[in-house]
């Protein structure tokens, strides 16, 4: 799956096989001394842009050439998945705007289902402050308890994301408690 993710010089990186030069001819015989890619593996201390530069000086003027680092790479990959997961996020998003209206319109008709109860409230003594309170404090209970179960709920979800995805061969990623989405989600 790690792989499906590039394409360098129109090939896919997962239909790339990776074979050491001098056992090219012997593995496919039709390329005839002639690979499409090739891996070059630096010291940590090599200037990777002076082996770049050196790479085109030598062989640009008669090979089109590709050159992407290990850093585009997982560069790309990290933007790939931040691309999904702001669809995940502008999904949660969503999710709650409906979940807002629904949790509105419950307690709209809970309160129009129960105005022969609130009559009867406010003529035995209770006054209009206190039906709203009342009103409006089981709509705070509603709204925390949705609040905690989406949480736990979210957070396992992506425990298992994360999961099946470093199953899948994706670079294993690290399980973050969005603190700032929880606290809009508060906010809103």
């Amino acid at each position: 799956a790690f792989m499906e993710q590039f394409s360098f010089g129109g090939f896919s990186m997962a239909e790339t096989c990776y074979l050491a030069y001098e056992g090219l001819n012997e593995t496919f015989p039709q390329f005839n001394d002639n690979a499409t890619m090739f891996f070059i593996k630096s010291k940590v201390n090599q200037d990777l842009h002076l082996i770049e530069e050196r790479v085109l000086a030598e062989y640009e003027s008669s090979h089109e050439m590709v050159i992407a680092t290990y850093k585009d790479v997982v560069d790309q990959l990290d933007d790939n998945i931040a691309g999904l997961f702001a669809t995940f996020e502008t999904l949660t998003l969503f999710a709650i705007s409906n979940s807002g209206l629904g949790v509105g319109v419950i307690m709209i008709m809970n309160i129009y289902e129960r105005r022969r109860e609130l009559g009867i409230l406010r003529t035995q003594g209770t006054s209009r402050v206190q039906v709203i309170v009342s009103v409006l404090g089981e709509a705070f209970i509603l709204g925390v308890l949705g609040l905690l179960v989406a949480i736990f709920l979210g957070l396992a979800f992506q425990l298992i994301t994360l999961s099946f995805m470093t199953s899948e061969g994706f670079p294993p990623q690290s399980f973050v408690v969005p603190i700032a989405i929880i606290q809009n989600v508060i906010l809103y």
